[in-house]
């Protein structure tokens, strides 16, 4: 989550992307599941989300992304 100021720590940004095929950096996989994982009450689009990230990347998810 952000600092209270909504700030994101710097090492949130140390994923690496593709856009149309060039590189870009963006928010690391693990953190992003880190920062949906605090609790709030989550949406569908939330869990899908966090489910085609988990499956494009072979990751396992938190069991509260799954129900």
């Amino acid at each position: 989550m952000p600092d209270p100021e909504g700030v994101y720590p710097a090492q949130a940004f140390s994923g690496r992307g593709r856009i149309l095929n060039r590189p870009v950096k963006c928010m690391s996989a693990d953190f992003q599941i880190a920062n949906h994982n605090t609790g709030y009450a989550l949406h569908d689009k939330d869990r899908a989300d966090m489910n085609a990230l988990a499956t494009t990347l072979n990751l396992s998810l938190p069991s509260r992304f799954l129900g």
